[in-house]
């Protein structure tokens, strides 16, 4: 968003429908001209090394010149590339920190958007494997195969047996805030660490949560000198506690307001620290696969706040909002818009993944009016007006980066004793609808953004309600058959369970292990998202560029194994060598004895010099039928320098408007007995979500990457040549394809 606009005038906005007409205003790009090529340059050449099965590369020293491409070719998913520094002690422990900014930084795979199986880590103690139930001093939580699991694991930790297990993606790590950040500028990273430690060394990845709410929020918040939190004390059930003899009044806990600036500060202070620890070592940032947006929570890291009021207990939740908290729903939009801008910035190159409850949040609106329990809610806003905008701004201002699960997936209903009526078009993708609303059909506001072209996923409802391997394949077949949802989060007991007295789930259902659910998954998120760089490539490639003086020596790149480097028979190094200008690529022989000789040749390069000797400006307009426009005006101004080399400043001005009368589009969605299918559209300009049509919302997201408040990797469709900006010409581009269809 553009410093300076209002966040609560821009959510207001979005609560009512987005019109039709987009005016598209200002864009401001400065940059100078990319160098041209020198005369007899060596065309660009692409090398591959091979990632052994060991951790080894094959062959471990390459020489390369500048532009050219490495290709390293990986032999599972689990491979990955990290660069580190050579003068560590230990070169697996030289990790380097991450800089997008870096030409030069390559690890990699850096997973985005990726699809399949991850389990939930505890948020409390972990779980252990024991062979009695006399072993387990706490509770026992599963049985499977002559064994046990018991919940007196150290805190927050998964078991090794789970990162270990090769059908997963990943796992999600659940942080409670209190229990990293001990007070201003303090913080205890050791539960963190461990945790993607583990990730890293199986080559696996991981989400990531920090969980406000009950049990969740620090304490020394609210006594801060410099930043006190004015303390709110709720009591609320949720819908996570059972209660048998009303009142069912809940837990009592302190929370702060998303209007009060000093929980902000100390939230996003939290979220910062976060993102810059992880950045300090590139192996950990890499195998980060979604950052979730949280902080306004109840008894889990969902988005949903205490709100009920109820005349049987002490607390009306939403009147503290309303008369202590200063809430408003504007608050609140902020505070998550803020929130994402955050992320979407300390996270470069990662999703957000916003978990929902759809009616969520307490019932108050702008003019502090509230629900009352005498008298009932306001009229505005609606039970799931402020989420449905929450999401909404995600997906206008953010893209596909702004995921969106739902956390409380069930049996299918069919599966159900007694069994309900299935989901309408079970099987049906994309899943446009209509949608159940019975028990055991998935929540209809997650279907309703994968039907919009958002990526989606769900996790599986708590550990009592799926509670063994029968009820986790029906879960899974619900996900499958009634979802777009390319990933699914699952408990680790029933996981556990699943693969020891398994590993088929159902012999009398479709009888797949969960090795085989996960392969669907993938499978899936590949056929339907196909413009989406796949999170597990085969080939991971990097263009070198130089970046020390022209002349010189070789500038070398170290890199190990991500997770094989150390350990016991894996090799060392790789080292990419990239030459100096004008020196030819060694020619490396072997000779009898093993060794190998290197010759390089120097050759002699041209450097051109071109100055700007007078202004220059262009306009450009399009225009079509009186129902059917799109007019765009762009002024460029270049300023020479009066020196040799050229100094170019581009003021770029673009005003678009696009009207179109109404019309009605058919889309037809067909049932495949596999339960996947494939979208098949001709490219189309301005298109993200490859849909075969280009929405009002994603000519907004060309403008924000045009504007540099978006990566282009959020709407492929914008940059139609691949150069990572967005220009004017594209921008008029996508209009016209709004206007006159793909």
């Amino acid at each position: 968003m553009h410093p300076g606009r209002s966040v609560s005038r821009v959510f207001g906005a979005l609560s009512f429908s987005v019109p039709l007409v987009a005016s598209l205003a200002w864009i401001a790009l400065a940059g100078p001209a990319a160098p041209a090529q020198p005369r007899g340059a060596a065309p660009a050449r692409t090398h591959q090394v091979t990632v052994n099965a060991d951790g080894s590369f094959s062959p471990p020293f390459l020489y390369v010149a500048e532009g050219d491409t490495v290709e390293w070719l990986l032999g599972a998913p689990t491979d990955s590339v990290v660069p580190v520094d050579p003068s560590a002690p230990d070169l697996c422990d030289g990790h380097k920190p991450y800089d997008p900014a870096d030409p030069n930084e390559f690890p990699g795979p850096m997973p985005q958007w990726p699809s399949g199986i991850f389990t939930l880590g505890p948020d409390d103690r972990g779980n252990t494997i024991v062979s009695s139930p006399s072993q387990c001093p706490t509770r026992l939580v599963a049985a499977a195969g002559g064994q046990y699991l018991c919940r007196n694991g150290a805190e927050g930790a998964t078991m090794p047996w789970t990162w270990q297990n090769p059908n997963l993606t990943g796992v999600f790590i659940r942080i409670q805030w209190k229990d990293v950040h001990l007070g201003p500028d303090n913080f205890d990273w050791t539960i963190l660490d461990r945790e993607v430690d583990r990730a890293v060394l199986n080559g696996k990845l991981y989400n990531l949560a920090f969980k406000a709410g009950s049990n969740g929020t620090p304490d020394w918040i609210f006594t801060d000198p410099g930043h006190p939190v004015t303390r709110l004390t709720f009591q609320d059930t949720g819908d996570d506690l059972a209660c048998e003899t009303p009142p069912c009044c809940g837990v009592v806990m302190d929370l702060g307001s998303p209007a009060d600036p000093n929980f902000r500060h100390h939230y996003f202070a939290l979220l910062r620290a976060a993102a810059l620890h992880l950045r300090a070592r590139n192996d950990r940032y890499r195998a980060l696969a979604y950052i979730k947006p949280s902080g306004m929570n109840l008894l889990t890291h969902e988005n949903r706040l205490p709100k009920r009021c109820e005349c049987d207990c002490p607390v009306c939740n939403s009147e503290v909002w309303a008369t202590q908290g200063n809430y408003t729903p504007a608050a609140l939009y902020e505070f998550y818009q803020l929130q994402s801008e955050l992320l979407s910035a300390e996270f470069p190159g990662k999703s957000m993944s916003y978990a929902l409850i759809q009616d969520g949040f307490p019932r108050v609106n702008s003019a502090t009016e509230y629900e009352t329990c005498e008298n009932g809610p306001p009229a505005s806003p609606s039970g799931v007006e402020q989420t449905e905008t929450i999401l909404q701004g995600g997906r206008i201002f953010f893209g596909l980066d702004f995921v969106v699960q739902h956390n409380g997936l069930q049996t299918r209903p069919q599966d159900r004793d007694p069994p309900f009526a299935p989901c309408p078009d079970e099987g049906v993708h994309p899943h446009l609808g209509p949608y159940g609303n019975g028990p055991g059909c998935p929540n209809r506001w997650v279907l309703r953004e994968g039907a919009r072209g958002q990526v989606t996923g769900f996790q599986t409802t708590n550990a009592e309600k799926v509670g063994n391997p029968l009820e986790l394949e029906s879960s899974l077949r619900n996900a499958r058959g009634n979802t777009d949802a390319i990933f699914l989060e699952i408990y680790e007991e029933r996981f556990w369970e699943a693969e020891v007295g398994g590993p088929v789930l159902d012999p009398n259902g479709t009888g797949r292990t969960i090795a085989g659910w996960a392969d669907d998954f993938h499978a899936f998120r590949r056929s339907f998202f196909p413009a989406l760089p796949d999170p597990f490539p085969p080939v991971h490639r990097h263009v070198f560029t130089r970046t020390v003086p022209p002349s010189g020596d070789a500038q070398l790149f170290h890199y190990v194994h991500g997770s094989k480097c150390g350990q016991a028979g894996a090799a060392g190094a790789g080292v990419i060598a990239v030459l100096p200008q004008g020196v030819a690529t060694p020619t490396i022989t072997a000779t009898p004895a093993g060794s190998a000789t290197a010759t390089a040749t120097l050759t002699a390069s041209a450097t051109a010099t071109r100055t700007a000797t007078a202004p220059a400006s262009a306009s450009a307009t399009s225009t079509t039928s009186p129902t059917q426009s799109a007019t765009a005006a762009a002024t460029v101004t270049r300023t020479p320098s009066a020196t040799a080399a050229a100094t170019v400043t581009r003021s770029i001005t673009l005003t678009v408007t696009a009207t179109r009368p109404a019309a009605t589009a058919t889309r037809t969605a067909t049932a495949v007995h596999t339960v996947t299918a494939t979208r098949t559209t001709r490219p189309c300009a301005g298109d993200c979500n490859g849909d075969g049509e280009v929405s009002v919302d994603e000519l907004v997201r060309g403008v924000n990457i045009a504007l540099g408040s978006a990566p282009a990797r959020t709407c492929a469709g914008v940059d139609t040549n691949g150069d990572r900006e967005v220009t004017v010409d594209e921008l008029v581009a996508a209009v016209n394809a709004a206007l006159r269809g793909c």
